[in-house]
This record gives structure tokens, C-alpha cells and sequence, in this order.
């Protein structure tokens, strides 16, 4: 009901990406950008990362993936496990750019863990 919907649109690059329809993906990322008009380093840009990712563009899709597992993005934790475990990702995690981010990840999960048991972590046994 909604032709400029922004998320549909955004939704369609990603599944045509999917299908391999590269041509089509990529006209969709441009009406995305013309109706986004995302700033670079922003949540909403780095929430492209799965769409450069299936384009081939593993760089962009590594810096957004960077992007969104950040501790300032309240939602890290949810993006941390799909790059982690989403079958789709396998080849990506075997870049040590993305060993990295994972390892943080890793690091921030059990650091939430201790704390939800009552205990200290690691960063702040060391007085970090």
C-alpha cells in the first residue's frame, strides 16, 4: 500500500541480492539511498551490511557489520549472533577482520554473563 515504503524497498535489495539478481539489487539500493539518504557510519547504514555482503562487497559488508556490533547500538548482541551463526556468514567469519569483531562480541557476552550471575568480569576484576 505503501510504494516508497523505505523498509520494503530496503527488504527487496536484500532478496533480489539473495535470488542473484545483482542488476535489479543494485537498482533498489539506489531508490533505498535516494529515499534513505543514509549517513555514513549510522545504524541504518551499517544495517545494509547483509546486502553488500550478498553483492560481492565483502569490505562494505565487513565495516557495517563493525558498525552494528558496537556497544552503542542497543541491539549489538542480536547482530553479533547472526553474523555468528547464520549459515549465510560462514565464509565471511573466516576473515580475521570479522574474527576480531566476533572475539569483542565474545568478550561483551561473557562479560554480561558474569554480571548476570553476580559476578565481576574480567574488565573489572583488572580495574578497567
Amino acid at each position: 500500500e505503501n510504494p516508497d515504503s523505505l523498509v520494503l524497498h530496503d527488504q527487496k535489495q536484500v532478496l533480489l541480492a539473495s535470488l542473484g539478481e545483482r542488476k535489479a539489487a543494485a537498482a533498489e539500493h539506489a531508490l533505498v539511498n535516494e529515499l534513505g539518504h543514509y549517513k555514513p557510519g549510522s545504524i541504518d547504514w551499517a544495517k545494509e551490511a547483509e546486502f553488500f555482503f550478498l553483492m560481492g562487497d565483502i569490505d562494505a559488508a565487513i565495516a557495517r557489520f563493525d558498525r552494528l556490533i558496537a556497544k552503542d547500538y542497543g541491539r549489538w548482541a542480536n547482530e553479533y549472533h547472526h553474523l555468528l551463526y547464520q549459515p549465510r556468514f560462514k565464509s565471511l567469519r573466516n576473515d580475521a577482520r570479522v574474527k576480531a569483531i566476533l572475539q569483542r562480541g565474545a568478550g561483551w557476552m561473557e562479560e554480561m554473563r558474569q554480571r548476570a550471575r553476580g559476578g565481576k568480569t574480567a574488565t573489572a576484576a583488572a580495574g578497567k
